[in-house]
């Protein structure tokens, strides 16, 4: 059975309390960055059990809070939701050509809150997207406040034993696209690193929101390309990962 290989665009906040209308709002930013970057990132259908009931969404604020809602684990404690919700969403009624939207929001126990986008199959990284792309990832690093985030494919995060160490609050490695949080970069030593021209090699970093961000290289890593592999070694071991 062959395997393809896909993208995916995750951000991980950690726990926070917000009102019902402060969740309503981000949800509302995060779809609106989405659609303002077109296919094959739009919220058009709800997920159901088979693809014959699937409801197309209309973003509005009302439909939003309908959603969080039908949550059966839906409560209020002080006027907050008291647990989180995840709602889901895809774009296309075509499997290979729809990209799946998951939102985690208003946890504010041990459990984080969290923004992932599963690329569609067929998706076309031509160079015209790679600077969309990241736009798209800065923007909703505003809007949600993660301590980390990346664009990478799946079997590269799997080449390092995933995305991220808990344990230690650190990632596995430095992937394609990165967000480095206030508490990653201090670990890491990010600006000492820069101050000494470690990293000048990087495609782009820049201090940004809380943090940093990191692109290693112009386009995603080509996980057959030794060379390109090699490079994110020798990346990964300027931060000790």
């Amino acid at each position: 059975m062959i395997t393809i290989d896909t993208h995916n665009l995750i951000l991980w906040a950690g726990p926070k309390k917000e009102l019902k209308e402060e969740q309503v709002q981000k949800i509302y930013d995060i779809l609106s960055v989405l659609t303002e970057f077109g296919e094959p990132f739009l919220p058009n259908y709800l997920p159901a059990k088979r693809k014959s009931e699937c409801k197309e969404f209309i973003l509005s604020y009302e439909n939003i809070e309908k959603l969080l809602k039908k949550s059966p684990k839906y409560e209020e404690l002080d006027g907050r939701l008291g647990v989180g919700k995840t709602i889901g969403f895809f774009s296309s009624l075509e499997d290979d050509k729809s990209s799946v939207i998951s939102i985690t929001i208003g946890n504010f126990g041990l459990i984080g809150n969290s923004i992932v986008l599963k690329f569609p199959i067929n998706f076309n990284f031509e160079s015209n997207v790679f600077d969309k792309l990241t736009s798209l990832l800065k923007k909703l690093i505003s809007i949600f406040n993660p301590y980390w985030g990346c664009i990478s494919s799946r079997f590269n995060s799997q080449q390092f034993d995933g995305y991220y160490n808990h344990e230690k609050g650190i990632p596995n490695a430095v992937f394609w696209m990165n967000y480095w949080g206030e508490d990653i970069t201090n670990t890491l030593k990010v600006s000492k690193k820069i101050k000494k021209g470690k990293i000048d090699k990087l495609y782009e970093i820049e201090e940004y929101h809380k943090g940093y961000f990191l692109r290693l290289q112009e386009k995603p890593i080509d996980i057959n390309n030794e060379i390109e592999i090699d490079f994110q070694k020798q990346v990964n071991s300027i931060f000790n990962l």
